[in-house]
């Protein structure tokens, strides 16, 4: 018997509009990518179960609508948190990121120079909890240590929440296929692109720039006892729970004894790998279903699970039906009717939580990610690798 799932986190992103133009973009955004209205936002808000009490909204370059979409979601009672790259950061939006997010995280690129001001900015502020996010690839190495020494030797950012460390996940490194209805695709870097579709291809990367996945769990030790020794707090995401595991296990207790025991077995217990589809989840800015941004146009996801079949029953809809939603999956019943109870009642919140359980949450393609997750956890390594990463496999961790 599968254990129940709830969905806690979810991620939506509003816009793919990016000046930036980054060679490692995994989502291959572009100036003129397409954009989230407020009013398909304020719709997939309202079929969320209860069970979410945080919400992602990732965008590239700031819009019209980004302010408005904040504010909306911390209206309908969701905690927003964000990520942003800290280019046009105006006050009126550093503002109200400030007085709607719990947490503001900042990627940290060629120049660090962006983003340490828009953290500056961000903590004067008063804003709940800021991060500043940086890419862990063999090519970043040295940009990870300055990285530090600059955070730990500036006062204006002593409130910094913590360095958060990703690693560069493999997926869509070779090119990127934005179709003509704005949806992308990952091609092996001998793939042509489909007719009506554009190729960007990953050109060979400038020094500093993050192109080769690391494999390398001593520089994961290294990281975290320079933040310690910086005084600053650090974190990782979970897509490589297994490199953090040795890191822990191997170096920073039992090598160099970093940490004692309890500390350690408190730190491992938290590694437990990938949550897409358990209690996490993303939707793209076409209302597609994805366990995660990774996932999005890989493999047996090159599609997500249109949610128009859902945003169709909503009495009060905003947003016009998405002529180029999905297909629904034609051996799947429709989705029962919502109904109109006043909202935040529990009849509401109940007919809510059995849409999404019942008809998204228990689908047969979510429940075959969950089953290949969990096929990756094995006794010696007790967690669910990511799949993004280990597509193909590059390490065994």
């Amino acid at each position: 018997m599968e254990p129940p799932q709830v969905l806690d986190f979810l991620e939506i992103e509003v816009s793919t509009g990016c000046q930036m133009g980054c060679p490692f973009c995994y989502k291959g955004y572009t100036p003129d990518g397409p954009k989230m209205t407020p009013a398909l936002l304020a719709d997939i808000l309202d079929i969320l179960p209860p069970s979410c009490h945080c919400v992602a909204l990732g965008f590239g370059d700031v819009n019209d609508s980004v302010i408005e979409m904040f504010n909306l979601t911390k209206e309908k009672g969701f905690v927003p948190v964000t990520t942003i790259n800290g280019v046009g950061l105006t006050p009126a939006l550093a503002e109200c990121l400030a007085t709607t997010c719990q947490t503001v995280a900042i990627s940290c690129y060629n120049s660090l120079e962006t983003p340490l001001r828009a953290a500056r900015d961000l903590i004067a502020r008063k804003t709940p909890e800021v991060l500043l996010c940086q890419i862990v690839a063999v090519e970043t190495r040295q940009r990870c240590h300055d990285l530090i020494r600059q955070v730990g030797s500036d006062p204006e950012l002593a409130g910094l929440g913590a360095l958060s460390f990703s690693v560069l996940k493999p997926s869509r490194r070779g090119a990127t296929v934005r179709t003509a209805d704005g949806r992308i695709r990952s091609l092996p870097l001998t793939h042509a692109g489909p007719a009506g579709g554009t190729v960007a291809a990953q050109p060979e990367g400038k020094q500093g720039q993050p192109r080769t996945p690391i494999d390398d769990p001593e520089f994961f030790a290294q990281l975290t006892k320079e933040c310690s020794d910086a005084g600053i707090a650090v974190s990782f995401d979970n897509c490589a729970p297994g490199q953090l595991r040795h890191a822990i296990q191997h170096t920073l207790l039992e090598k160099e004894h970093w940490y004692s025991q309890t500390e350690a077995d408190r730190l491992l217990a938290g590694l437990d790998g990938c949550q897409g589809c358990f209690t996490t989840g993303y939707i793209n800015v076409h209302a597609d279903f994805f366990p995660c941004t990774f996932i999005e146009g890989w493999g047996a996801w090159e599609r997500g699970i249109s949610l128009e079949p859902l945003l169709a029953r909503l009495p009060n809809r905003r947003s016009p039906p998405d002529p180029a939603a999905a297909p629904a999956d034609e051996d799947l019943p429709p989705p029962p009717p919502i109904g109109t109870p006043s909202a935040g009642s529990p009849d509401a919140e109940a007919q809510r939580r059995a849409l999404w359980d019942r008809w998204l949450w228990d689908h047969p393609r979510v429940r075959a990610f969950r089953k290949e997750a969990e096929g990756t956890a094995t006794t010696d390594r007790p967690y669910r690798r990511c799949l993004a990463y280990g597509r193909p496999a590059l390490t065994d961790w």
